[in-house]
């Protein structure tokens, strides 16, 4: 309902096309886009990677009660398993959290709940739209409707900080997905993708990425970056599609994926052949293209990225032997009264299948891609160890998911899953939120095998 409202203010104060405003700047003479580098890892600390989807507050508060219940959960090497945490990949509301987590660390996380969790922030958004000033300026084409939330997670979570605040940060390497409106493809918020597009990630506010990750179809507007790589003249990193297919000649016929991401870089960096002319990145939710995170995730731990260089960690003798890799899903379930209708739908159930649909679908159909995942990571390791004459890390795949909550559980399933995606959730409802990932987690049977081999119980 309120979703609809706010939909209905923003419809009826959309007036001439917004103006384009550029979120980024170009990289400049002496300046380049930094990875950041993972700290050495002692053997006997398992090493965390995270994954949280969308599904606007109720993914956020899901993946804000992942991080507490890692918190308060020993590692068995004089820390807590939140104290492992090394990369978290996140889409849509779990970029909310994330992108705060990756700010202001353990020490700022209990002020989350408070400062966003708890608060009406739809009544915020709908307040804003109400102001004259802001009228006026949807009216005439001054902003978008994107920038309102924008302005919302700006005001209420990250106070005008940059991806220089996020990346000197004391959280993990944090990396926001949003897709591509031209292509479909996923555009992570990380120093190769900016530069691809020679264009500076340090002087990037860090609500613009979130609104990015976060702009759900039609009811927000794209946020739109420019691509400043034709006559870049700063040295960026190799990425050509020559490079590539000189170095995979088989490339297109093996692994079509990594094919097609070298395609996509080719055209933003403007490379050989590129298939067309890239002048402007047009964003939206990043659930449109993976709404779980696993695919940047899975990126990052089989090194087809510099973003997050998880595989550095094995690439030396005594690594991490267990990894623990965690995807946090905030799945939703309304019934459809389509089922019962016999009526062809009117324009707005289209538009709601429309936006809702591929997300949905690519909930559902990147649990594949997480099993896929899972055999990629575990060959590539071994690969590894096996260089390095020793064993290959223990690797523990934990989906957090409502749809396991079965028999006695499955009230709490229905409560959760009924909870619609909004900016906006009830004390009762986070309570549900916060009791669903407690249970979802210590029964799973691969945490318990971790928390076994480290000799520590769940907590």
């Amino acid at each position: 309902m309120r979703l609809a409202i706010l939909a209905g203010l923003l419809a009826g104060l959309a007036g001439c096309a917004p103006q384009v405003e550029i979120q980024n700047q170009p990289l400049l003479a002496g300046e380049a886009n930094h990875a950041r580098t993972l700290p050495a890892w002692p053997a006997d600390r398992p090493l965390v990677v995270l994954a949280f989807s969308g599904g606007g507050v109720r993914a956020s508060a899901m993946a804000y009660d992942t991080l507490e219940q890692l918190g308060v959960q020993p590692d068995g090497a004089g820390g807590t398993l939140l104290d492992d945490v090394a990369v978290i990949s996140s889409v849509s509301g779990g970029s909310v959290t994330a992108a705060y987590y990756g700010l202001y660390g353990k020490a700022g996380l209990a002020d989350f709940y408070g400062k966003f969790l708890a608060q009406d922030n739809m009544g915020k958004m709908e307040s804003q739209l109400l102001n004259p000033w802001v009228d006026f300026k949807l009216t005439a084409g001054l902003m978008g409707r994107v920038d309102a939330e924008r302005d919302l997670f700006d005001a209420e979570l990250f106070d005008h900080k940059t991806f220089a605040d996020l990346q000197a940060g004391p959280g993990p390497i944090i990396l926001l997905n949003a897709t591509d409106m031209a292509s479909g493809d996923i555009f992570t918020f990380g120093p190769s993708r900016f530069d691809d597009l020679c264009s500076n990630l340090a002087r990037l506010p860090v609500a613009t990425a979130v609104s990015s990750s976060a702009a759900f179809p039609i009811l927000l507007s794209p946020v739109t970056l420019r691509d400043f790589s034709a006559g870049c003249a700063v040295t960026r990193h190799a990425g050509s599609m020559g490079a590539y297919l000189a170095g995979n000649p088989a490339g297109p016929f093996v692994n079509f994926d990594q094919y097609e991401e070298a395609l996509y870089e080719n055209d933003l960096q403007h490379g050989p052949a590129a298939r067309t002319d890239v002048q402007y990145i047009h964003l939206l939710d990043g659930g449109l293209a993976d709404n779980l995170g696993v695919t940047t995730l899975g990126r990052a731990m089989t090194g087809q990225t510099r973003d997050a260089p998880v595989l550095s960690l094995f690439n030396q003798p005594n690594p991490p032997k267990k990894i623990l890799v965690v995807s946090v899903r905030a799945r939703s379930f309304v019934e459809s009264p389509l089922y019962q209708q016999a009526a062809a739908p009117g324009e707005i159930g289209m538009i709601n299948a429309v936006t809702g649909i591929p997300l949905d679908a690519n909930t559902s159909n990147l649990d594949d891609n997480f099993a896929t995942l899972s055999a990629e990571v575990n060959a590539g390791l071994a690969q590894i160890a096996q260089a390095y004459g020793q064993a290959p890390p223990q690797v523990y795949y934990v989906d957090i998911d409502p749809d396991q909550l079965q028999g006695a559980d499955a009230g709490l399933r229905t409560a959760i899953e009924a909870i619609p995606t909004s900016w906006t959730v009830s004390q009762a409802q986070l309570a549900t939120i916060q009791s669903a990932v407690h249970e979802l987690l210590v029964i799973n049977p691969a945490f318990q095998a971790l928390l076994a081999g480290q000799n520590v119980p769940a907590e």
